[in-house]
């Protein structure tokens, strides 16, 4: 293969009988592959599990020459399936797309010309996107600077970064790979550790370049599941390397907020504040309040 060999990989995997419609969704995502103005050697599918009904679906795109198909047979999570599906790319070029997002044409193309002008090796381009079709729900603020503090970038809500905008070299996600079982966090937890623990650099390019769509059940996906101690454990590891407003935004978002939920069990809320303490409960609260009143002020 050629050295700026290009391989995409797609993770899916079979939902159950009330979520069915959604299986459907895959299509979409590989027809956007498919269509983009820069082809890619081979396009791999990891189905996290198994399932005759994903495969058969593929199959009517009756691309053999570029569509590999891998089951993982048992469930390993959406991060596992990843990694499974890297390490059986052939290209030196790796970009991810989940099932149920959609890539613009330009996506490959634009990316691609970003990452040739960049000498570093260890980097990874990524783009800001569109929410469900319309272009006027744009998930960035304002564009990511390079050597801006990544962690800070997304916590204090500037901007988005998502897999399926991720492009990098394969051997940056061999030598760091996704962190398998985790419960949630799974995009920023690569994102966070690459950028505290190596020297990657991040690149944005300047247009969105993928539908995030809204239109599948998220309703059982990993990133809508609440594990609030999870999450301030997992956010703790960076306390230090992150700013103060980032640490209470992504505090309150996951964590605190939980507290005024119903579905939330009385033994996780009282963890919840043994762990914080009530004085640090009630700051992050009325920093979400003062916050709220500076922002609508300012619309």
């Amino acid at each position: 293969m050629n050295k700026e060999s290009i391989s995409v990989i797609i993770t899916t995997y079979e939902r159950s009988e009330m979520f069915k419609p959604d299986n459907f969704l895959i299509k979409r995502a590989i027809q956007s592959v498919l269509d983009q103005t820069l082809k890619s050697e081979e396009i791999i599918i990891i189905v996290d599990g198994k399932s005759r009904y994903i495969t058969s679906i593929v199959e009517e795109f009756n691309r053999e020459d570029i569509i590999k198909i891998v089951q993982t047979q048992d469930k390993v999570g959406g991060n596992e399936a990843r990694n499974i599906g890297i390490r059986a790319a052939t290209g030196d070029i790796i970009a991810l797309l989940d099932d149920d997002d959609e890539w613009l044409p330009e996506k490959l193309n634009k990316q691609i010309l970003l990452y040739k002008s960049i000498s570093e090796e260890q980097k990874i381009i990524f783009s800001p996107m569109y929410f469900g079709e319309s272009k006027d729900n744009v998930s960035q603020i304002s564009p990511y600077e390079v050597n801006e503090n990544i962690a800070n970038y997304v916590l204090e809500r500037k901007g988005a970064i998502q897999t399926s905008t991720l492009l990098a070299p394969k051997k940056l996600f061999l030598d760091y790979p996704f962190t398998k079982n985790l419960v949630k966090h799974q995009d920023w937890d690569l994102i966070f550790r690459l950028a505290f623990s190596t020297t990657t650099k991040f690149y944005q390019t300047s247009d969105p370049l993928i539908y995030c769509h809204l239109d599948a059940v998220k309703g059982l996906s990993v990133s809508r599941k609440v594990h609030p101690v999870f999450s301030l454990n997992w956010i703790n590891q960076y306390r230090n390397q992150i700013s103060k407003e980032g640490y209470r935004d992504f505090v309150w978002a996951n964590v605190v907020s939980c507290l005024f939920k119903s579905k939330v069990d009385s033994q996780t809320k009282n963890k919840i504040i043994k762990i914080l303490g009530f004085h640090n409960v009630l700051m992050i609260v009325l920093f979400k309040i003062k916050q709220k009143i500076l922002r609508t002020k300012t619309f």
